[in-house]
């Protein structure tokens, strides 16, 4: 069961849905259960990561704020970088990001990136 809502694609497993029907009511906000229990970590819920490709123009959040650049490696598997160890897999890959104004290298999940 797939729910689409603000370009986000949430992935809904049917386990996670035994006996909380009640969450998933049109106006679930009548039901008696309280709005934590209906939340999607506690439903077994998470976003899908999003899918880039080499030599997109991404963006994402750094301490010193909005920072751009290109896709330049996507790794699938766990790899070092800058001495740690950084976790990937094909169902969440992480990318190696040129940033455009300085040129260093950053490695991001897909979850943190927006299309710049």
């Amino acid at each position: 069961m797939l729910n689409v809502s603000n370009d986000v694609v949430v992935a809904i497993p049917w386990s996670a849905l035994a006996g909380n029907l009640d969450c998933l009511r049109l106006g679930s906000h009548q039901s008696a259960k309280q709005p934590e229990e209906c939340s999607g970590t506690k439903m077994g819920l998470r976003e899908m990561p999003r899918r880039f490709r080499i030599g997109d123009h991404v963006s994402w959040n750094s301490e010193a704020g909005r920072v751009s650049g290109r896709i330049v490696a996507i790794h699938a598997t766990n790899f070092d970088y800058k001495g740690h160890v950084h976790y990937a897999s094909e169902d969440d890959p992480q990318y190696e990001i040129k940033s455009n104004k300085t040129d260093h290298v950053a490695a991001h999940k897909g979850i943190a990136l927006d299309y710049a």
